[in-house]
């Protein structure tokens, strides 16, 4: 869609605050509509609908945990008949003595490593959110002396966004960024006129670029053309990964693998070193299993997971919530509740 599609449908919008109750319909149809911050990003929300003495709640993408620019979901614990939930990372286990404080120290001392050693760190990053919070991680890193002294570069759209979300924290104070990040880091906006594939980067420097699975023709895979090459490179990434993604590709290569740029018609043999931190916008498996215990519904509908995740949270909501039905819904098959 183009922006004038937005611009056609403005008129049927209406905002609605957080946690404020609309009541919408009449003649006894009446529903009560609440929207509940969710901790993705900013403006995720998850939403109960109220009708006929029935509560149904849609997670959407959630996360649990405050983050640097968002604050964790705030969703009520209240029984409901119906529970629509995420299941991003569901195949994903939570390791022991992992934490969001430890993974970031971790991606901090990598970054250092990796570039006291000549290279270059290719961060991909969703420009919405994603691109923001590696930004304010990167400039607090700075301001305390922990990160290396080396240029960064953003993809324009991510820069652009920037803005944005400046413009929701003053508004809202439900984001927590300001542009001023950009100008301590002293960030530069990537060039267009990229270098030719295989051939290194002629700057060093941390490059934090879309998309965050490194879809094809994005910055971040026209990048990574520079990056796969040379083994003092690294691509390090922050968020999940769809296994069907040329990131989650990348993810699972050995040392020595070819990587296909197919629109670039060229193939990179891969030497970079490539590390997943889990820094994921999504809340972890466990997280989710404790929100549907809380919440008690007869019905859970599993959406927004592979295959793999939604038959291992289907499972353990069997075993653990014997009184609720669990649906992984088939597309365009209806569900009796």
């Amino acid at each position: 869609y183009v922006e004038q599609d937005i611009e056609r449908v403005e008129h049927a919008l209406t905002a609605v605050p957080i946690a404020n109750p609309r009541k919408i319909g009449q003649g006894g149809e009446e529903v009560i509509l609440t929207f509940h911050l969710a901790g993705h990003v900013a403006g995720a929300v998850g939403l109960m609908i109220e009708h006929r003495k029935k509560r149904h709640f849609f997670t959407g993408d959630v996360h649990f945990q405050a983050q640097r620019t968002v604050a964790g979901a705030n969703f009520p614990r209240q029984p409901v008949d119906t529970l629509v939930m995420e299941c991003t990372r569901g195949a994903t286990p939570t390791l022991a003595g992992i934490s969001r404080d430890k993974e970031e120290a971790r991606l901090i001392r990598s970054i250092n490593r990796v570039v006291d050693n000549g290279g270059s760190v290719l961060l991909p990053a969703f420009a919405f959110g994603r691109m923001q919070e590696i930004l304010k991680l990167l400039d607090e890193s700075a301001a305390d002396g922990n990160l290396v002294d080396v240029p960064i570069y953003c993809s324009g759209l991510g820069m652009d966004l920037c803005g944005y979300l400046e413009e929701a924290s003053k508004k809202t104070k439900q984001v927590n960024f300001s542009q001023k990040v950009l100008r301590e880091l002293g960030v530069q906006s990537l060039s267009r006129r990229y270098v030719q594939p295989g051939k290194n980067l002629p700057v060093q420097g941390i490059y934090v670029l879309s998309s965050g699975m490194l879809v094809e023709n994005t910055p971040a895979w026209r990048i990574a053309a520079n990056i796969l090459d040379t083994k003092e490179n690294a691509v390090f990434f922050v968020g999940y990964c769809d296994p069907e993604t040329p990131g989650g590709e990348l993810i699972g290569m050995k040392s020595g693998g070819e990587f296909k740029f197919k629109g670039l018609d060229h193939t990179s043999t891969l030497r970079a070193e490539v590390e997943r931190f889990h820094l994921s916008g999504h809340a972890d498996r466990e997280e989710l299993i404790d929100f549907a215990k809380s919440v008690s519904p007869k019905d859970i509908i599993l959406t927004h997971g592979d295959p793999p995740a939604r038959a291992w949270m289907k499972e353990t909501l069997t075993k653990l919530l014997p009184g609720t039905r669990i649906h992984d819904p088939e597309p365009g098959v209806a569900i009796d509740l």
